[in-house]
Protein backbone atom coordinates (compact mmCIF):
# COMPACT_ATOMS: atom_id res chain seq x y z
CA UNK A 1 0.00 0.00 0.00
CA UNK A 2 1.23 3.50 -0.72
CA UNK A 3 2.76 5.44 2.11
CA UNK A 4 -0.41 8.12 2.01
CA UNK A 5 0.83 11.35 3.75
CA UNK A 6 -1.15 14.73 4.58
CA UNK A 7 0.63 16.76 2.99
CA UNK A 8 2.70 16.71 -0.43
CA UNK A 9 3.92 13.32 -2.78
CA UNK A 10 3.27 9.90 -1.71
CA UNK A 11 5.69 7.09 -1.25
CA UNK A 12 4.75 5.43 -4.36
CA UNK A 13 5.36 8.38 -6.52
CA UNK A 14 8.06 9.66 -4.71
CA UNK A 15 9.71 6.12 -5.67
CA UNK A 16 8.86 6.43 -9.25
CA UNK A 17 10.91 10.21 -9.58
CA UNK A 18 13.79 10.04 -11.88
CA UNK A 19 16.60 12.52 -12.50
CA UNK A 20 15.09 14.08 -15.30
CA UNK A 21 12.11 14.48 -13.04
CA UNK A 22 13.64 16.12 -10.48
CA UNK A 23 15.42 18.58 -13.49
CA UNK A 24 11.98 19.79 -14.38
CA UNK A 25 10.90 20.43 -11.16
CA UNK A 26 14.42 22.33 -10.54
CA UNK A 27 13.96 24.27 -13.85
CA UNK A 28 10.41 25.16 -12.66
CA UNK A 29 11.44 26.45 -9.05
CA UNK A 30 13.64 29.52 -8.11
CA UNK A 31 14.29 27.72 -4.69
CA UNK A 32 15.84 24.94 -2.84
CA UNK A 33 12.44 23.17 -1.70
CA UNK A 34 11.62 20.96 -3.96
CA UNK A 35 8.83 18.91 -2.78
CA UNK A 36 6.80 18.05 0.74
CA UNK A 37 5.99 14.78 1.95
CA UNK A 38 4.54 13.13 5.13
CA UNK A 39 7.57 11.75 7.53
CA UNK A 40 9.73 9.57 4.89
CA UNK A 41 10.40 5.77 4.87
CA UNK A 42 14.01 4.43 4.66
CA UNK A 43 13.23 3.81 0.85
CA UNK A 44 12.38 7.36 0.44
CA UNK A 45 15.51 8.73 2.02
CA UNK A 46 17.80 6.23 -0.13
CA UNK A 47 15.97 7.28 -3.24
CA UNK A 48 15.93 10.78 -2.90
CA UNK A 49 20.14 10.31 -2.46
CA UNK A 50 19.75 9.11 -5.63
CA UNK A 51 18.02 11.62 -7.47
CA UNK A 52 19.96 14.57 -5.68
CA UNK A 53 17.68 15.79 -2.76
CA UNK A 54 17.33 15.19 0.62
CA UNK A 55 14.60 15.32 2.95
CA UNK A 56 14.33 17.56 6.62
CA UNK A 57 11.73 18.24 9.13
CA UNK A 58 9.65 21.41 8.83
CA UNK A 59 7.76 22.79 11.16
CA UNK A 60 5.21 25.17 9.91
CA UNK A 61 1.60 26.32 11.18
CA UNK A 62 0.27 25.73 8.15
CA UNK A 63 1.88 22.48 7.63
CA UNK A 64 0.85 19.10 9.57
CA UNK A 65 2.94 17.73 11.96
CA UNK A 66 5.14 15.08 10.93
CA UNK A 67 6.03 17.21 7.52
CA UNK A 68 9.50 17.04 5.88
CA UNK A 69 10.73 19.27 3.02
CA UNK A 70 13.04 17.73 0.29
CA UNK A 71 15.67 19.64 -0.95
CA UNK A 72 17.99 20.37 -3.62
CA UNK A 73 20.11 23.43 -2.90
CA UNK A 74 20.93 25.23 -6.58
CA UNK A 75 24.90 25.87 -5.14
CA UNK A 76 25.74 22.36 -4.26
CA UNK A 77 28.85 22.16 -1.95
CA UNK A 78 31.04 19.38 -2.94
CA UNK A 79 34.43 18.31 -1.94
CA UNK A 80 35.97 16.62 -5.23
CA UNK A 81 38.28 13.20 -4.65
CA UNK A 82 41.22 13.84 -4.54
CA UNK A 83 40.82 16.86 -2.90
CA UNK A 84 42.12 20.45 -4.97
CA UNK A 85 45.83 20.09 -4.47
CA UNK A 86 46.64 23.32 -2.88
CA UNK A 87 43.79 22.98 -0.14
CA UNK A 88 43.93 22.06 3.42
CA UNK A 89 42.56 18.53 2.77
CA UNK A 90 45.45 17.66 0.50
CA UNK A 91 48.12 19.56 1.96
CA UNK A 92 46.66 20.52 6.03
CA UNK A 93 48.59 23.63 7.11
CA UNK A 94 50.98 22.82 10.43
CA UNK A 95 48.61 23.19 13.33
CA UNK A 96 46.44 20.81 11.51
CA UNK A 97 48.96 18.35 11.19
CA UNK A 98 50.14 19.12 14.93
CA UNK A 99 46.13 18.21 15.62
CA UNK A 100 46.46 14.67 13.67
CA UNK A 101 49.19 13.33 15.64
CA UNK A 102 47.51 13.99 18.92
CA UNK A 103 44.18 12.00 17.23
CA UNK A 104 43.59 9.00 16.08
CA UNK A 105 40.60 8.07 13.57
CA UNK A 106 38.14 4.83 13.09
CA UNK A 107 35.78 4.05 10.67
CA UNK A 108 32.13 2.70 11.78
CA UNK A 109 33.50 2.10 15.25
CA UNK A 110 30.57 4.00 16.84
CA UNK A 111 27.97 4.91 14.07
CA UNK A 112 25.26 5.58 16.99
CA UNK A 113 27.51 7.77 19.78
CA UNK A 114 28.71 9.98 16.41
CA UNK A 115 24.83 10.45 15.39
CA UNK A 116 24.08 11.04 18.79
CA UNK A 117 26.57 13.75 19.21
CA UNK A 118 25.68 15.78 16.16
CA UNK A 119 21.80 15.68 17.13
CA UNK A 120 23.44 17.26 20.11
CA UNK A 121 25.78 20.02 18.73
CA UNK A 122 23.79 23.30 19.32
CA UNK A 123 23.04 24.68 15.47
CA UNK A 124 20.58 27.34 13.91
CA UNK A 125 18.07 25.03 12.01
CA UNK A 126 19.13 21.29 13.96
CA UNK A 127 17.36 18.53 11.60
CA UNK A 128 18.28 15.24 13.53
CA UNK A 129 14.80 14.66 15.01
CA UNK A 130 14.20 10.80 16.41
CA UNK A 131 12.94 9.45 12.75
CA UNK A 132 16.14 10.59 11.15
CA UNK A 133 18.14 9.08 13.70
CA UNK A 134 15.93 5.73 13.73
CA UNK A 135 16.42 5.77 9.98
CA UNK A 136 20.09 6.17 9.55
CA UNK A 137 20.88 3.85 12.12
CA UNK A 138 19.23 0.96 9.99
CA UNK A 139 21.24 2.76 7.05
CA UNK A 140 24.17 1.70 9.12
CA UNK A 141 23.12 -1.95 9.84
CA UNK A 142 22.58 -1.88 5.89
CA UNK A 143 26.31 -0.53 5.51
CA UNK A 144 24.75 2.29 3.22
CA UNK A 145 25.69 4.95 5.89
CA UNK A 146 29.04 5.35 7.79
CA UNK A 147 30.85 6.99 10.05
CA UNK A 148 34.23 8.45 11.30
CA UNK A 149 35.22 8.56 14.93
CA UNK A 150 37.98 10.58 16.02
CA UNK A 151 39.43 9.86 19.28
CA UNK A 152 41.94 11.59 22.03
CA UNK A 153 43.09 8.77 24.07
CA UNK A 154 40.20 6.74 24.27
CA UNK A 155 37.79 9.71 24.39
CA UNK A 156 35.56 10.24 21.06
CA UNK A 157 36.15 14.02 20.92
CA UNK A 158 34.81 14.35 16.93
CA UNK A 159 33.46 12.57 14.08
CA UNK A 160 31.21 12.50 11.15
CA UNK A 161 28.43 10.48 9.10
CA UNK A 162 26.78 10.13 5.85
CA UNK A 163 25.86 8.31 3.12
CA UNK A 164 27.42 6.22 0.26
CA UNK A 165 25.12 5.89 -2.97
CA UNK A 166 26.21 5.14 -6.69
CA UNK A 167 30.55 6.25 -5.60
CA UNK A 168 29.18 10.17 -3.92
CA UNK A 169 29.22 10.32 -0.45
CA UNK A 170 26.40 12.51 0.81
CA UNK A 171 28.02 14.00 4.07
CA UNK A 172 24.77 14.67 6.89
CA UNK A 173 26.52 16.03 9.75
CA UNK A 174 30.00 15.93 11.72
CA UNK A 175 30.34 17.35 15.15
CA UNK A 176 33.24 17.91 17.40
CA UNK A 177 34.32 18.52 21.25
CA UNK A 178 38.40 19.64 20.84
CA UNK A 179 40.19 21.98 18.60
CA UNK A 180 40.57 20.56 15.02
CA UNK A 181 38.38 17.05 15.92
CA UNK A 182 35.95 17.73 13.13
CA UNK A 183 38.74 18.46 10.28
CA UNK A 184 40.64 15.50 11.57
CA UNK A 185 37.60 14.30 10.41
CA UNK A 186 36.89 14.97 7.14
CA UNK A 187 40.72 14.56 6.22
CA UNK A 188 39.95 10.62 7.40
CA UNK A 189 37.01 10.63 4.94
CA UNK A 190 38.31 11.54 2.42
CA UNK A 191 41.06 9.00 2.82
CA UNK A 192 37.89 6.34 2.90
CA UNK A 193 36.69 7.93 -0.31
CA UNK A 194 39.94 7.38 -2.06
CA UNK A 195 40.33 3.77 -1.38
CA UNK A 196 36.94 2.82 -1.58
CA UNK A 197 36.29 4.62 -5.37
CA UNK A 198 34.01 7.49 -4.34
CA UNK A 199 34.56 10.26 -6.74
CA UNK A 200 33.08 12.96 -4.96
CA UNK A 201 31.73 14.43 -1.19
CA UNK A 202 28.23 15.98 -1.31
CA UNK A 203 27.78 19.00 1.68
CA UNK A 204 24.11 19.94 0.96
CA UNK A 205 25.31 23.52 1.31
CA UNK A 206 28.36 25.04 0.88
CA UNK A 207 29.76 26.97 4.24
CA UNK A 208 33.12 29.12 5.06
CA UNK A 209 34.13 26.36 7.00
CA UNK A 210 34.04 23.97 4.16
CA UNK A 211 35.74 26.57 1.52
CA UNK A 212 38.11 27.00 3.81
CA UNK A 213 39.15 23.45 3.57
CA UNK A 214 38.16 23.31 -0.27
CA UNK A 215 35.08 22.55 -0.78
CA UNK A 216 33.79 24.06 -3.72
CA UNK A 217 30.36 24.97 -5.49
CA UNK A 218 28.65 23.33 -8.39
CA UNK A 219 25.20 24.57 -10.26
CA UNK A 220 22.84 22.09 -9.30
CA UNK A 221 22.17 20.68 -12.70
CA UNK A 222 26.10 19.85 -12.96
CA UNK A 223 25.38 17.93 -9.27
CA UNK A 224 22.49 15.91 -11.64
CA UNK A 225 24.86 15.14 -14.50
CA UNK A 226 27.21 13.90 -12.04
CA UNK A 227 24.73 11.37 -10.43
CA UNK A 228 23.51 10.09 -13.77
CA UNK A 229 26.96 8.86 -14.53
Amino acid sequence: MAFETEVGITEENFLSLSLDDIKSMGLERSGDLILLSGRPTKAMFYHGYRIGIFAMPIEDDFLPEGSYGWFMPKERGVIPIPPLPDSALAIPPRSLRQSMKRYRCKVDRDFEAVISNCRRTPRPGGWIDDHIEEVFRQFHSDGVAHSVEVYEGRQLVGGLYGVEVNGVFSGESMFHLSRDASKVALIELVRYCTENNIVLIETQWNTPHLKSLGAVTLPWITYLDILRG
